[in-house]
């Protein structure tokens, strides 16, 4: 079994409008990381804070997330890990940020096939998303305080590193900019 932490409870506070609804193909951003986690994962814990109830209505449509809140979302990122690390029962799971929507299947696919109790992908040399991460990880996390990062933990585990030909890995959504590019990008893949 694989699950799946998606990171969907931060303000969006770069972009002019809320990222995670903005639509892409006519798709919001977040069905779109669920719509790939969901061929890869059997659980994603999707977890909301900010616009927690505009979002629900658009995870509810996938059978295999469960909604996550958290409360303390004001305190960073690090807190919607851990509220998703509490879920956690599978041997392995990723974490995802949910403004990175567009992460190949065959990435997913790649990471998992690596042994390790942290896999990375890296593309042109750039690590990026989503981490592959051991459930040891995952009692690490919840047993950190919220002055931490996921980073600090993974520093005392070696990564494995897997090479993917996915630029999607390292496109996350923080400006409007950045929606501008993602869109290029999908529309010369749809061509």
């Amino acid at each position: 079994m694989t699950e799946a932490i998606l990171l969907a409870a931060g303000y969006s506070s770069r972009t002019s409008d809320f990222k995670l609804l903005t639509e892409i193909g006519n798709i919001p951003v977040i069905q779109h990381s669920l719509m790939s986690l969901s061929a890869i994962c059997d659980r994603i814990y999707v977890v909301l804070g900010y616009r927690a109830d505009e979002l629900k209505i658009y995870v509810e449509d996938f059978p295999k997330a469960q909604i996550v809140i958290n409360e303390k979302y004001d305190k960073g990122m690090f807190s919607s890990v851990k509220a998703g690390a509490e879920q956690i029962r599978a041997e392995r799971f990723f974490v995802l940020p949910a403004d990175t929507p567009f992460v190949s299947i065959k990435t997913y696919r790649a990471l998992l096939a690596q042994l390790g109790k942290v896999v990375v992908p890296i593309c042109n040399g750039i690590k990026g998303h989503p981490v592959l991460l051991d459930k040891e990880i995952a009692g690490k996390i919840i047993d950190a305080d919220e002055q931490h990062t996921l980073r600090d933990i993974l520093r005392h585990y070696k990564a494995e590193i897997v090479e993917v030909d996915d630029p999607f890995i390292v496109k996350d959504i923080d400006t409007d900019e950045d929606i501008r590019s993602i869109r290029a990008d999908i529309e010369k893949i749809d061509r």
